[in-house]
């Protein structure tokens, strides 16, 4: 009887485990959109292509992770695993970014006090590094 009633509730918790782990996608996605709207711009062609390599990505991953699904012994584990793997590099990737960014504006700050910038071209220098 306790086995049936905790069968019940395994596949409303993998619906809520898909669920958040495809918002989190989403939300990774438009992460990376902003990211690289500073570098590329804000056009309609920067955000097809971040849409197209995410889309693309799915693709490849679910290409080749279909050849190990069906020999996986237990495939909630591996997803779990999976996740996390991805997880850990989503918070690399932003801790990385954050830290190059700071570097970014620490050299512009440096760069126009050695060189007696106006604040305002000190502005300028920071956007180019995309920094500010």
């Amino acid at each position: 009887m306790h086995e049936r009633a905790l069968r019940r509730f395994v596949l409303p918790g993998l619906l809520v485990c898909f669920f958040l782990s495809g918002a989190a996608g989403l939300i990774y996605q438009v992460v990376w959109s902003k990211a690289l709207g500073l570098v590329f711009g804000h056009t309609a062609y920067a955000v097809a292509t971040v849409l197209a390599v995410f889309l693309g990505g799915l693709a490849a991953g679910s290409a080749w992770l279909s050849r190990f699904s069906e020999r996986w012994p237990r495939p909630i584990a591996f997803f779990r695993a999976w996740k996390t793997v991805s997880t850990e590099h989503g918070i690399t990737c932003g801790t990385v970014r954050a830290a190059v960014a700071m570097w970014g504006l620490s050299q512009a700050r440096q760069f126009a006090l050695e060189h007696g910038m106006t604040p305002s071209q000190e502005h300028r220098a920071r956007r180019c590094l995309g920094s500010d």
